[in-house]
């Protein structure tokens, strides 16, 4: 169950996880993990696998928008409040990244600072786990997700 930017070795620590977050068992189904299944998973009686992030997850699921006119990097962007947004850039590509944006006091359309906070080069791609901790990291809340997840909206 390779993920794009992990190697075939990849093996989630279950430091990795948190309650909620997207994962994919042996068996290929995709579901947010339970209290239950984090304990299991930290015994070693479970095995769970990185969910590849995917643009139509991000805009049905993850609170997310492209950008309303064409970028380079055919951004998707993620409202995080106080004039912050999350953007990810070449989403599925050996290019994907992801920038922490802080927007113009006087001008929403205008980026003051930016940090580019992953990179695939070092990082490789961004799992749905990891944007759900990354998420909550920036803006101490939940990913409230839009719709009951299931196996379509997730590509494997």
């Amino acid at each position: 169950m390779a993920v794009r930017g992990f190697s075939n070795e990849y093996k989630m620590k279950a430091s990795d996880l948190r309650i909620g977050n997207i994962v994919k068992n042996k068996d290929g189904e995709v579901f947010p993990i339970s209290e239950q299944d984090l304990f299991n998973f930290a015994l070693g009686s479970e095995e769970f696998f990185p969910v590849e992030i995917t643009e139509e997850w991000l805009l049905k699921e993850a609170k997310a928008y492209k950008m309303p006119f064409p970028t380079i990097t055919n951004s998707i962007i993620i409202d995080l409040g106080r004039k912050r947004i999350l953007s990810i850039g070449n989403l599925g590509t050996s290019n994907e990244m992801v920038w922490l944006c802080q927007k113009n006091k006087f001008d929403d359309k205008k980026i003051d600072d930016l940090v580019c906070i992953r990179n695939y080069d070092y990082d490789g791609g961004i799992t749905t786990h990891e944007y759900q901790n990354l998420y909550h990291s920036l803006t101490q809340t939940e990913l409230q997700l839009k719709t009951k997840l299931c196996s379509k909206i997730i590509e494997e």
